[in-house]
């Protein structure tokens, strides 16, 4: 019974998550989220539909936080081990600058 569960959710989580995307576009009005299972970065609508997903090319154990730059280039938090680093990311996940920091 509990592998037929959990079986389930694993199928139920597959179904709902986002299909990645090569780049995602930075449009005035989207909404970006991180995802904390994965290393992914979603994008949304105005009306909260899913329009892609991508997967930077980062070192880390998960994505905390982003905010765009005035340079167009989206920064992330990278929770590393003890540490972090925020990265600068433009739209099809190119990392731009890493700056590392400890906790």
């Amino acid at each position: 019974m509990r592998t037929r569960i959990a079986l389930a959710l694993v199928l139920a989580f597959m179904a709902v998550r986002p299909l990645t995307a090569i780049a995602i576009s930075f449009v005035p009005g989207h909404f970006y989220t991180t995802n904390y299972f994965s290393l992914d970065i979603i994008e949304y609508d105005a009306g909260g539909n899913v329009l892609g997903s991508m997967t930077p090319a980062v070192v880390g154990d998960e994505l905390r936080g982003l905010v765009f730059g005035p340079n167009g280039l989206l920064y992330v938090t990278v929770v590393r081990g003890t540490g972090f680093a925020v990265v600068a990311l433009d739209s099809s996940g190119t990392v731009h600058e890493t700056y590392t920091g400890n906790v």
